[in-house]
């Protein structure tokens, strides 16, 4: 069948529910939802060979570089839309696509289509939270 890829424009209550099975606080959806009504990322929904959600950002890196930052997904088969995130950054002259993952699983699927680690993310949770 193949992957389908749309931009949507509208925040919906599905987008929500679905980022929040992957682990997005309520904060984070709040936060997310604020810079998708301005327009500063992009929200697409995947069919077919993939399901799901996918938030990217467009960010200057080092250098003037451009990113495609893989912000937060949310579905079933990662597989087609991590090629597909890659063929879209291809096309639009980016020099990097980045994404902060903490699966096991998902680090094997990013690594078996050539992507790296390439940082260590520290963090301390005060008052337990």
């Amino acid at each position: 069948m193949g992957l389908v890829a749309q931009q949507v424009s509208d925040w919906s209550p599905a987008v929500e529910t679905a980022l929040a099975r992957a682990r997005a606080t309520p904060e984070d959806l709040a936060e997310w939802r604020a810079e998708h009504r301005q327009g500063l990322v992009q929200l697409w929904r995947f069919t077919g060979d993939s399901a799901g959600y996918l938030l990217t950002r467009v960010e200057e890196a080092p250098g003037g570089r451009r990113e495609l930052v893989l912000i937060a997904g949310a579905g079933v088969n990662a597989r087609p839309v991590i090629r597909w995130a890659r063929t879209l950054a291809e096309r639009h002259g980016f020099d990097s696509i980045r994404t902060h993952i903490n699966r096991p699983g998902l680090r094997r699927i990013y690594e078996a289509q050539g992507w790296h680690l390439a940082e260590w993310i520290m963090r301390v949770n005060i008052n337990g939270r």
